[in-house]
């Protein structure tokens, strides 16, 4: 539907510099980034360009269509996160028992119950003042990340969609194709905490790659200079 909207060219993962006609870089859940590709997004976004990073411990789409999901992708992106000031634990996933969606499962899907695993958030877990939660009213989260701001971040990082202080965090081996809902319900436990599932980040933050671009296909690493960036996940 978005292509319907926007003009949405394509760009492979192993891009080497981002086209100067791209007004919004849209990054979802890659999968083979190259560091290349990785240090054309981070310069991208450093030099003042628009960035939308959607990423989740889980592809669940990957694992119901039998794509493969290679982790090398978001390993790449969790690096450039992370010198821009944001942690994103690619073995952990927020569960909320306050917006857990109803599912059947079992043999002929005779079982119905609350998957805390997937959410479906209201206006109420979005920052209404954001363009990006504008007139959004309901949002569904399947298997959703967890975003942390870092301690020692520069940047400015802002709240978009949360979960409710009933959320409880849970690992990657607990969703997907092999989740057993009603056992999630009965071990739930609310941690009193909510988790940030969706953030903006400005201001000053760092380059994944302080020593320029990468050589050989050499793996990108958090930096110490800081240069303007605008990212949003």
């Amino acid at each position: 539907q978005i292509g319907e909207l926007f003009d949405l060219p394509m760009l492979n993962q192993t891009v080497k510099t981002i086209p100067s006609d791209i007004d919004v870089l849209l990054v979802v859940q890659p999968t083979e980034l190259t560091p290349e590709a990785t240090y054309a997004i981070d310069q991208f976004a450093l030099a003042g360009g628009r960035s939308l990073v959607l990423v989740d411990p889980v592809s669940e789409v990957s694992q119901f269509t039998n794509v493969r999901a290679d982790k090398k992708g978001l390993e790449e992106i969790a690096k450039v996160l992370e010198a821009w000031g944001v942690e994103f634990d690619r073995k952990a996933v927020a569960a909320d028992i306050a917006h857990a969606r109803r599912v059947r499962f079992g043999q002929g899907g005779e079982t119905v119950t609350a998957y805390v695993g997937w959410l479906g958030l209201d206006a109420a877990s979005m920052a209404k003042e954001d363009v990006l939660a504008a007139g959004v009213e309901t949002l569904n989260f399947p298997s959703a990340g967890i975003l942390k701001p870092k301690k020692d971040a520069k940047t400015s990082i802002t709240p978009i969609v949360s979960t409710s202080p009933q959320a409880m965090q849970i690992g990657i081996t607990d969703v997907g194709v092999r989740a057993d809902p009603a056992k999630l319900l009965q071990n739930y436990k609310p941690g009193g905490t909510p988790f940030m599932l969706m953030a903006g980040v400005s201001g000053e933050a760092k380059s994944a790659f302080p020593d320029g671009p990468p050589k050989d296909g050499a793996a990108s690493k958090p930096a110490e200079a800081s240069e303007p960036a605008k990212d949003e996940k």
